[in-house]
């Protein structure tokens, strides 16, 4: 039982310590390294758990998105860990641009640039499921 409540408490202690990583930039007022910042710590550190750990990358956020097939092609290029990447590059870009830090030039800028990256990797994503051609068992 103690083992479980360690596992959580180390998970939100990296959890909270990504957060507070975050919010020095955006205390700065560095809407896009905020943005980038979690999503480039958490990769980080999954990575690190997947080197350190006996079960690898059990447990990694890419998993969670298997469903999403357009979303996971992008493994094709980056390995499980451009999943997670995009996946939480929307999630804290969101964050930054509620978060009210920047000018209005600068929170579109950067709605701008991570729409594209998350458009690239979903357009790449349908484009690389449609160019798979269908296998044939039938005798």
């Amino acid at each position: 039982m103690h083992v479980i409540i360690l596992l959580f408490l180390i998970s939100a202690v990296v959890f909270g310590l990504g957060v507070l990583f975050v919010r020095s930039f955006l205390r700065r007022g560095s809407l896009f390294l905020a943005a980038f910042a979690f999503p480039v710590y958490w990769v980080t550190c999954e990575y690190l758990n997947a080197t350190a750990s006996p079960h690898s990358t059990w447990g990694n956020l890419a998993y969670t998105q298997m469903n999403f097939l357009p979303l996971i092609q992008i493994a094709s290029v980056t390995g499980l860990w451009g999943i997670s990447f995009v996946a939480f590059l929307f999630a804290s870009t969101v964050a930054a641009l509620f978060s009210g830090v920047g000018e209005p030039s600068q929170r579109r800028a950067l709605a701008i640039a991570v729409g594209c990256v998350v458009s690239a990797v979903l357009v790449f994503g349908e484009w690389r499921l449609q160019s798979n051609p269908s296998l044939d068992l039938s005798p």
